[in-house]
C-alpha cells in the first residue's frame, strides 16, 4: 500500500515498529510533505477568495510547485523506505547501496528548500489569515531539510568513493 493510500496511524504504527523502514528519511520526506500541503491550502485559500486579487497568478504558480512537490516528497518517502530495508537486509559495505541511502535524502532535502522557496511567494502574497499555516508548514519543511540532510551527512561517511562524497557533501 502506498503513503497516499495509508492512514497517519498505520504510518506511524510502521515506523515504532521492529522493522528497520520506514525510518527518518522516509519521515523528513513525509514532514515536508506535510509543509508542503500547508502552504499549497494557504494559496487555495487565498486564490479562491473574492477580495484577494493581488498576486494570484504568482500564487497559482506557488500552489501548481507545490502540489507537484507534495507527491515528490511521499514517493520519496517510499524510495527512502525501499533503500534503507535493502541496505539493512545486506549491509555489506555495497556502496551502490550507500549511494542510494545517500542520494535519496538528498533529493528530500532539494525538495524541501523548494517547498521553502515557494512558501516565501505564499508568505509574501497569501491571506493574512492563512499567515500562521504558511509558517507552520514552513516550520516543518525546514525540519524535514534538517533531518534529510544529517542522514546524508550520516551516510556519506561510509562511503569509499571521494569524487561522490565531494560531489554530494552538503554544506551549510
Amino acid at each position: 500500500m502506498g503513503l497516499e493510500s495509508q492512514s497517519i496511524g498505520v504510518f506511524l504504527s510502521e515506523v515504532a515498529s521492529e522493522s528497520v523502514a520506514p525510518a527518518g528519511g522516509s519521515c523528513a520526506a513525509v514532514v515536508g510533505a506535510m509543509g508542503a500541503s500547508l502552504c499549497e491550502m494557504a494559496c487555495i485559500h487565498t486564490v479562491n477568495d473574492e477580495e484577494h486579487t493581488d498576486g494570484k497568478p504568482d500564487l497559482v504558480d506557488a500552489g501548481e510547485e507545490l502540489t507537484s512537490l507534495r507527491e515528490q516528497l511521499l514517493h520519496l518517502a517510499e524510495a527512502d523506505a525501499a533503500v534503507v530495508a535493502g541496505l539493512s537486509a545486506a549491509f555489506d559495505g555495497n556502496q551502490t547501496h550507500v549511494k542510494r541511502a545517500t542520494g535519496i535524502p538528498l533529493v528530500i532535502a532539494e525538495s524541501c528548500l523548494h517547498v521553502l522557496k515557494a512558501a516565501t511567494v505564499v508568505t509574501a502574497e497569501g491571506k493574512k489569515t492563512v499567515l500562521p499555516d504558511v509558517k507552520s508548514g514552513m516550520f516543518f519543511t525546514e525540519a524535514a531539510l534538517r533531518a534529510a540532510l544529517f542522514t546524508v551527512r550520516t551516510n556519506i561517511g561510509y562511503l569509499d568513493n571521494p569524487p561522490f562524497v565531494e560531489k554530494n557533501e552538503p554544506t551549510d
